[in-house]
């Protein structure tokens, strides 16, 4: 026979830990911290991304998102912490995702074959002879991460924004062009958009940086950071092409700092909705500023041009 005693003991125990789990008072649930890797079936493919919630966000709040895009060869978890945004999330109180773009068997990219990595599709991308894959769609990959997490998280869908580093720049150049009713910002580091003919339907704040030392970029030395980087052989044609796509015109502030020379374009009546920023980094190869490898550290420039904006 059971000692009642300690049956009894056992019920008093169970009892005070029920208790102990229910709430007594009315605040609010909180939602789990920490990141997990979802995955969407997007045109038979299976697509991952990772989330990163930070602490103390209860289910009544309405954050951010931030969408950051790794570099072409890298993950969606391998850049969450190496690029800074993770604490940057942290600090700010924002959700981040980071998608992992599809892994090609073959893909030409500015005619060298790559094999076995992961590329973004930015319009700048080919599979090699034979590759038995086909191009993802990228965009709608989007479209669906959005449409997931904004059942799954208390998301203001008036604060979404994206960015990315190279490929993955490049990549948010194409979102800017192709689903800007998605964001209310974008940044692009290191990439810009690889196509000249489509226009977007409409026009949001766009941001684009790129080092003074980076490879792509240097012809014959640093890129300048004062205003004459304007008109570089190198950054005049992405500017121009990137005014031509946002309808705006050349006329611009231009602004050196100790670390940086950033030039701003808006439209002649003011509005922010058309606002475009390019930014050199001084001392800056071709690498995500973390704030150890440069003076300047890419989550805040982006995140501190990200906030003045909503849909």
């Amino acid at each position: 026979m059971m000692n009642l005693k300690y049956l009894f003991g056992c019920l008093v125990v169970c009892t005070i830990l029920t208790s102990a789990c229910k709430k007594t008072d009315n605040t609010p649930d909180l939602v789990e911290a920490g990141k997990q890797t979802d995955r969407l079936v997007i045109n038979d493919r299976q697509r991952e991304f990772v989330t990163y919630i930070p602490e103390n966000v209860n289910v009544t709040e309405s954050l951010p998102l931030v969408f950051v895009f790794h570099n072409t060869g890298s993950t969606g978890d391998a850049f969450l912490t190496s690029s800074g945004w993770q604490a940057k999330a942290d600090a700010e109180h924002f959700i981040l995702v980071c998608p992992t773009a599809w892994k090609y068997s073959c893909f030409a990219e500015y005619g060298s074959p790559k094999n076995n990595i992961t590329k973004w599709n930015d319009d700048n991308v080919s599979l090699c002879p034979g590759a038995t894959d086909t191009l993802s769609n990228d965009v709608l990959f989007v479209r669906n991460m959005i449409t997931y997490l904004l059942g799954q998280y208390p998301i203001d869908n008036k604060r979404i924004y994206a960015t990315g580093f190279a490929g993955g720049g490049n990549l948010c150049a194409k979102l800017a062009t192709d689903a800007p009713n998605l964001f209310a910002a974008i940044a692009a580091s290191a990439g810009t958009s690889q196509d000249t003919t489509r226009a977007p339907s409409e026009v949001i704040p766009f941001m684009q940086t790129y080092g003074a030392l980076d490879e792509s970029a240097v012809m014959g030395g640093p890129l300048p950071t004062d205003e004459s980087v304007l008109s570089h052989p190198f950054v005049a044609p992405i500017i121009n092409r990137t005014l031509k796509k946002m309808h705006l015109n050349t006329t611009h502030t231009y602004t050196e700092s100790a670390q940086t020379g950033t030039a701003v374009y808006k439209q002649s009546n003011g509005s922010q909705s058309a606002e475009y920023q390019f930014v050199v980094v001084k001392d800056l190869a071709h690498a995500y500023a973390d704030g150890k490898n440069n003076a300047v550290a890419y989550t805040g420039l982006v995140w501190d041009f990200f906030k003045r904006f909503k849909r």
